[in-house]
């Protein structure tokens, strides 16, 4: 499913699909279909863990943020990552793995004292 700022990969046998589907669907003005609300209804799920249920049966990356290094997409955990985005197209971010590598290669430049 890929939608105007985001990817969502839902694994086809999830017991969840449809209610991921409409979690992370967009109208054409990049605004969220339904409400957290209405997904629950709709779906007969608790509105209560919705975000946790959706986090654990999809994966959400951005289309237009990516490492500055590695290229590897940014990846959303819920729908206030999602409005962050919308908010900061231009944002420029650095996934945890080349974090840790630039921070360990800081780091083995210092000189070391005995």
């Amino acid at each position: 499913m890929d939608g105007h700022m985001i990817r969502v990969e839902i694994a086809d046998d999830s017991p969840f699909k449809q209610v991921c589907k409409d979690y992370w669907e967009l109208n054409k003005d990049r605004k969220f279909v339904y409400t957290v609300k209405q997904v629950a209804q709709q779906n007969q799920v608790s509105e209560i863990g919705l975000n946790s249920l959706v986090k654990a049966h999809c994966l959400v990356y951005s289309t237009i943020i990516f490492c500055s290094n590695c290229q590897k997409p940014y990846a959303l955990g819920n729908r206030t990552d999602f409005n962050s985005i919308a908010k900061n197209q231009d944002k420029v971010w650095e996934c945890a793995s080349c974090e840790a590598e630039r921070n360990a290669k800081t780091k083995a430049s210092y000189p070391t004292v005995d």
